[in-house]
């Protein structure tokens, strides 16, 4: 119920302010039937069961064919989903645990998805198979598959404990002006979709959701990820004028996109794209990117049963490099998580005490099965002739790994020129710098590789020894700890030295708050979300170098991280002013 809080923090994830009474969507997974079957009834559980997956694919295949064509993005989600729901090893593991333990198939379901989650560490994944899990559990449940099919006429602001994609995308748009989440990630596929349809959210608002009443009247502000409740006239006008602003703010911003993103004392900074689809392109360009600084190969290769051949990523990497018509594009070797991709292109049932984390995964993953790798860099070689390509090495620990890899590059580089390929001769190879044995090698691995691409999502959580999905330590886990900046001083330095790039790729990259701090370091490029970009041009266009140098430096002398963020507030506030349009930091 709600108790006075007038103001509940979440994260936000898709912006833009919209207001409305709360609808709070009940959980509709409270009460899954859980009860013992006698053993002569096993056959007929594991038909439901077998029905129920049926008809999800059904449901999805259905929703595929409705929106898919709208935007790609959503038919790749979806599709993801229908490869998961047709995944023997799932649907073989509840039918056993049916017949062994002699259970209903909603109690042997969500035991084998509790084993699954537990073993998965990509965020996403586990976003993905709770959404299938959802869908069966529906069928077999007998529910709506819209949860919306119950909401009246009028403007809402839906409140969940969760939403999947396809729920989303179901959202009447008519009546649902903006939706709130208790869990969730700004990565999730959730939030993408919701981005993509340019609908306000925001997630991770935990308990404090269960302070909100039905039927209060509130805006949503997904520029600062806050829910103001029991709003009244005078904020509802207050926030219309704000949301006014920041779609002329906005407007403005995309008319600057063809100034280039130089400080004002001659520095230019290259502002760069991270993109996982070839749909995302047209976007990309729109918001006056540079070119990519990342291109996440791992979608080639999730949510299906067989491995993407050599012509098929050449075709994916080709179309990227051409239409980017020359900028520089970095794409990145798969970076998945081994066991747990082994388990999805095989019928082994994962082990529950997996943690790709700090197990297989990235560049060590990727040269123990040396076919695949292989294939994916006969693939990126072949498309280097159709553009800039540079090619990326992920959660690098060590310099041999680095080495095997340009031997490989060197060795497939004869190999397809010897059978009249034509291959582009000089191929940037770069490291990402995002486990801390990396950066503390940093100088030796900067004699060998062409590159660095900063990470800071992981070399934040590594060095720090906090896990960013963890709300109980999310909010230290921050740029401004005085190893963060001492770990960043030290990889530029190791850069400068062997005179080769470095950029920053992670969120802190695309964050505003946080590019004063950046400029502070010898850096030529940031690769954000290409949303952004405008606003990132923006304020480096208004911060001189030489001054954000010198306020670095001063910060790499403080000890305390309370220190340093004090120190940090007070120069951005004189830097850049409190304008607020202006999400900068503590404003």
């Amino acid at each position: 119920m709600y108790s006075g809080q007038k103001k509940i923090q979440g994260v936000a994830c898709s912006s833009g302010i919209t207001s409305g009474r709360i609808y709070i969507l009940k959980d509709r997974y409270e009460n899954i039937p859980s009860y013992s079957i006698p053993e002569e009834k096993v056959k007929k559980e594991i038909a439901r069961f077998r029905e129920a997956v049926r008809a999800s694919v059904r449901q999805l295949e259905g929703l595929q064919k409705r929106f898919g064509g709208f935007n790609m993005e959503h038919g790749q989600i979806l599709e993801s989903h229908r490869m998961l729901l047709k995944d023997e090893t799932l649907q073989n593991q509840v039918e056993q645990l049916i017949g062994k333990l002699l259970c209903n198939a909603e109690g042997a379901l969500f035991s084998v998805f509790e084993a699954w989650r537990s073993a998965l560490t990509l965020q996403e994944r586990r976003d993905d198979l709770r959404a299938v899990y959802y869908r069966i559990l529906k069928s077999l449940m007998g529910k709506d598959e819209n949860p919306w099919s119950e909401i009246p006429k009028g403007k809402w602001i839906a409140v969940a404990k969760e939403l999947t994609p396809a729920e989303v995308i179901l959202l009447p748009r008519d009546r649902v002006v903006g939706f709130c989440t208790e869990t969730g990630s700004s990565t999730s596929h959730t939030l993408i979709t919701a981005r993509s349809l340019d609908i306000p959210a925001l997630v991770g608002m935990g308990s404090m959701a269960h302070n909100i009443t039905q039927g209060i009247s509130s805006i949503l502000d997904g520029y600062e990820g806050q829910l103001i409740l029991d709003a009244t006239h005078r904020q509802e006008r207050k926030y219309r004028d704000l949301s006014k602003k920041h779609q002329i703010l906005e407007g403005l911003l995309l008319q600057e996109n063809r100034l280039p993103s130089v400080t004002p004392d001659g520095h230019k900074v290259s502002l760069m794209a991270n993109i996982e689809f070839l749909e995302e392109l047209p976007i990309l360009l729109k918001h006056g990117a540079e070119g990519i600084g990342l291109f996440r190969t791992e979608q080639l290769y999730l949510g299906r049963q067989d491995i993407p051949s050599e012509e098929e990523q050449f075709r994916v990497y080709k179309t990227l490099l051409q239409k980017m018509k020359n900028k520089p594009v970095t794409i990145r070797l798969f970076d998945l998580p081994g066991e747990e991709w082994m388990a999805q292109m095989t019928s082994n049932p994962l082990d529950g005490q997996i943690n790709s984390t700090f197990g297989m995964r990235g560049i060590r993953f990727a040269l123990q099965q040396s076919q695949l790798l292989k294939t994916q860099i006969r693939a990126l070689l072949r498309a280097s002739a159709y553009g800039n390509l540079k090619i990326l090495i992920p959660f690098v620990s060590g310099l041999e790994e680095l080495l095997a890899v340009r031997q490989l590059v060197r060795e497939l580089r004869t190999e397809l020129r010897r059978k009249k390929h034509p291959v582009k001769s000089y191929i940037p190879v770069g490291v990402m710098i995002e486990v801390p044995s990396a950066a503390l090698i940093a100088d030796s691995l900067a004699k060998e590789c062409d590159f660095f691409a900063v990470g800071s999502n992981d070399l934040l959580q590594y060095v720090l020894a906090m896990d960013r999905s963890n709300e109980s330590v999310a909010s230290m886990c921050t740029p401004l700890h005085p190893a963060i900046l001492r770990f960043l001083k030290a990889v530029c330095v190791a850069a400068q030295h062997a005179q080769i790039e470095i950029s920053i790729c992670g969120e802190m990259a695309g964050d505003p708050q946080y590019i004063p701090l950046l400029l502070g370091l010898p850096i030529q490029a940031l690769s954000m979300n290409a949303l952004m970009i405008p606003k990132m041009r923006k304020i480096i266009r208004s911060i001189k170098k030489q001054e954000a140098r010198e306020q670095f430096s001063q910060l790499l002398k403080l000890e305390k991280q309370r220190q340093i963020e004090a120190k940090y507030r007070l120069w951005v506030r004189k830097a850049v002013g409190k304008n607020p349009l202006d999400t900068t930091p503590f404003s």
